[in-house]
């Protein structure tokens, strides 16, 4: 689509903060010349998976720092992990026939202790997915922050001049004129413009998902007015089903879904609310800022209703939403869901893989595990809620929407049932002890069981009251730095703060709450260029099926540079 279709110059709604329908109507233009590049997912689940596993039970015999090599096999250089993988075929890598311990010919490794079920599940997943090896996997030397907060994208988004252009009658829009600039010092000339038709159908695709109608498509083309397609985008943006289409755009980012994830994947209806708040708030036109920090953080920003305080909580459905592990429950792995949580925050609002330094300091970007147990903190200082899962049936911490003393009340009526039940089958099964008759045996089990029965389904049977698949305040706390991503082995401890090439801002000395509203502010302030790069190049790539940057979840080295910075940072 020809960005000289757009007729009125609407540039001025992108200064800060914006709405978000605004933002889309803003970025409607030109075909996107741009290479496309591959994102890095491949590199990223190597850093955070693979590394941190070969570096824990492989490197002391077989890498370049192990004091007596095994096999003379180095296993942290691309050369030697080729030697052990069939990319695609895991029954055939003798990586995993060794760690699988099942093969004749390959010696079982690790020698002491065999890898969990877990860990190769794991590798053989890298396997399946071509076996991703870096070309070089020697250790980087730490990046010096000062230069890292000189260079794109780190550095403040600079107030950028329009470029001068030779062919001045093509452009309608200063957005035009930095497409032409490059189009001449590559010596192209541009398109001609669209017929108004196609115009309308993309225009139409684009921001509800849907045709054009016979009659829409009819009177587009007979109305010849300066504003008719500025009418068009007017009419698309206010239909709910531009809500719908964005939404799922959003929804794809934060990796939504009604189920938990686990080795049970419960389902969680409650995450339908989540949905439509996504919906409602592009629908409302919810300012791109707030529409992020009621996600991070709804539950503790105050003011309004009880229903808009109630549409808050329901949004950080976007942290409960986090996956969840395994299926057990006393030893569940919370950090695991952490991981997960910090992974898709870096990604989606700073394109940035923050959770590759979880077990060591980012590899290729300025992120440091310090930077990652910083914010580790403040989601261990929340509560997220529990969707059941294979050895506990039943959600429980959801939040529940009633008013505290009713809660309350309903609450300790509940427990008050539970103990009189517990304390009657304590009392029933003594009874069953003093006795020797077996039939006096078999009728007090069979009351003990009805009794039991019935507290499983008093205490299974939800509160009767609205509840939202939301995350709440916990203990705060500061946590220690989890030595090669371990839980069970703690290192410094780290005072909650912002990544530090973005400022690193710690939290204030007498902050008594997890500090999520202090985060979000900081993810959302003008003076973090990463947070409106990454969103202005997520509506450019929706549009026109690639980003400016074309890997729109990494913005790091790994990432791709953008083709158009100055367009970029100009929107």
């Amino acid at each position: 689509m020809n960005s000289s279709i757009i007729l009125v110059e609407r540039l001025s709604i992108l200064a800060y903060p914006f709405g978000m329908r605004a933002f889309i109507l803003s970025t409607l233009v030109l075909p996107f010349l741009a290479s496309f590049a591959t994102a890095s997912e491949p590199q990223a689940f190597y850093e955070s998976q693979i590394r941190p596993l070969l570096s824990e039970h492989c490197y002391r015999c077989h890498s370049e720092q192990a004091k007596k090599l095994k096999g003379d096999l180095k296993l942290d250089k691309s050369d030697g992990l080729k030697k052990v993988v069939v990319a695609g075929k895991p029954d055939e890598s003798a990586i995993i026939q060794a760690v699988r311990r099942d093969h004749k010919d390959v010696p079982a490794m690790p020698p002491e202790k065999p890898l969990t079920k877990e860990q190769i599940a794991t590798l053989v997943d890298w396997v399946k997915q071509g076996a991703f090896i870096p070309a070089d996997s020697s250790p980087r030397a730490k990046e010096d922050l000062a230069a890292a907060k000189a260079r794109w994208p780190f550095a403040k988004v600079p107030t950028v001049t329009v470029p001068p252009v030779r062919n001045a009658e093509w452009p309608r829009t200063d957005i035009d004129r930095f497409i032409i600039a490059k189009l001449e010092a590559k010596q192209l000339a541009p398109v001609g413009d669209a017929e108004k038709r196609t115009l309308l159908r993309r225009a139409t695709f684009d921001l509800i998902g849907l045709p054009p109608t016979p009659e829409e498509v009819e009177a587009f083309e007979k109305d010849t007015s300066a504003t008719a397609f500025e009418k068009v985008l007017d009419r698309l943006l206010a239909s709910p089903h531009y809500g719908e289409r964005w939404g799922r755009h959003w929804m794809d980012v934060v990796r939504y879904s009604d189920t938990a994830g686990d080795n049970s994947d419960f389902p969680i209806p409650q995450m339908v609310k989540y949905r439509d708040w996504i919906i409602d708030s592009l629908n409302r036109d919810l300012p791109y800022d707030r529409f992020v920090q009621e996600q991070i953080a709804g539950d503790l920003i105050p003011g309004g209703s009880e229903d808009e305080r109630q549409q808050r909580v329901i949004a950080t459905g976007y942290l409960a939403n986090a996956r969840r592990f395994g299926s057990t429950v006393p030893d569940y792995p919370w950090h695991l869901t952490i991981e997960d949580t910090i992974d898709n925050l870096g990604r989606a609002f700073l394109g940035l893989t923050v959770n590759c330094a979880r077990c060591h300091d980012h590899k290729f970007d300025p992120v440091s595990t310090a930077d990652y147990y910083a914010l580790y903190g403040f989601f261990a200082s929340t509560r997220y809620p529990w969707p059941g899962i294979e050895l506990e049936q039943r959600q429980r911490d959801l939040v529940v929407f009633a008013p505290p003393d009713v809660l309350k009340n309903t609450v300790a009526n509940r427990d008050k049932l539970s103990k009189e039940l517990s304390a009657e089958i304590d009392q029933l099964k003594q009874s069953k002890k003093l006795t020797e008759d077996k039939k006096k045996q078999a009728e007090i089990q069979k009351q003990v069981d009805t009794l039991t029965a019935k507290k499983k389904k008093e205490l299974d049977v939800p509160l009767p009251f609205p509840t939202a698949y939301a995350v709440a305040e916990a203990k705060p706390e500061d946590v220690h730095i989890q030595l090669k991503g371990d839980p069970k082995k703690p290192g410094e401890k780290v005072r909650r703060r912002f990544l530090e090439v973005l400022g690193g801002t710690p939290l204030p000395a007498d902050e008594k709450a997890s500090g999520r509203l202090t985060l979000a502010k900081w993810i959302t302030s003008p003076e973090n260029p990463l947070f409106a790069r990454v969103m202005v190049n997520r509506v450019w790539l929706h549009h026109f099926g690639r980003g400016l940057v074309a890997t729109p979840n990494d913005f790091g080295k790994q990432g791709t540079a953008p083709t158009h910075p100055e367009l970029l940072d100009y929107l």
